[in-house]
């Protein structure tokens, strides 16, 4: 983890609390396919098993356990509610993960693996970006959204694969793409 903080300081923030290192990809070049590997809470709703499919950056559900038709609604909130907005690499070795609880508590769900969230993108990972206007941040690919509801795609039986490329420079922040694919074979609850 060190290694990628050091190679990539300028596309990450590191919380150091639940070992966590974020970031926001360009939600324009988000490809791939992800299914969540752990069961989440959100606003009572559980999710379960949420496959998703990313083409030229929108999402789209294409099965769920449990939680399907709420992560469609969210979906259609609004333009950025199907887009990815933070990847975030998360130590599987924390106090959190080897509890193998489900908190019901999203702030701790969360940072159990690694994860996604679809929708709002984080400032922080973009220099310069906290100030402009949310038009400016789409400009600069950030994700606009009213939502932001994470998935964890991480666990000791997944395999994910995440690769960034860097596509150009629009004034002195550098956009990025993501393709990212996560596979589970299995979890506990």
């Amino acid at each position: 983890m060190e290694d990628f903080l050091r190679r990539y300081a300028d596309l990450a923030v590191r919380v150091g609390v639940a070992e966590e290192v974020f970031t926001t990809p360009d939600f324009r070049r988000v490809d791939g396919r992800v299914a969540s590997t752990r069961p989440i809470s959100v606003y009572g709703v559980l999710l379960e098993r949420v496959e998703l499919t990313f083409s030229s950056g929108r999402g789209e559900v294409v099965g769920a356990e449990r939680g399907g038709a709420f992560v469609r609604e969210q979906f259609a909130a609004d333009d950025g509610a199907c887009r990815l907005g933070e990847l975030a690499l998360v130590d599987g070795n924390s106090p959190l993960a080897r509890s193998g609880h489900l908190f019901y508590n999203i702030l701790y769900d969360e940072n159990i693996t690694s994860h996604i969230a679809y929708g709002q993108g984080y400032t922080i990972p973009v220099p310069g970006s906290d100030t402009l206007s949310r038009d400016a941040q789409r400009e600069r690919g950030i994700n606009q959204s009213d939502v932001h509801t994470d998935l964890p795609i991480g666990g000791r039986r997944s395999r994910s694969t995440v690769s960034t490329r860097r596509v150009g420079r629009r004034g002195s922040s550098t956009t990025t793409g993501c393709s990212a694919e996560a596979r589970h074979e299995s979890y506990t609850r």
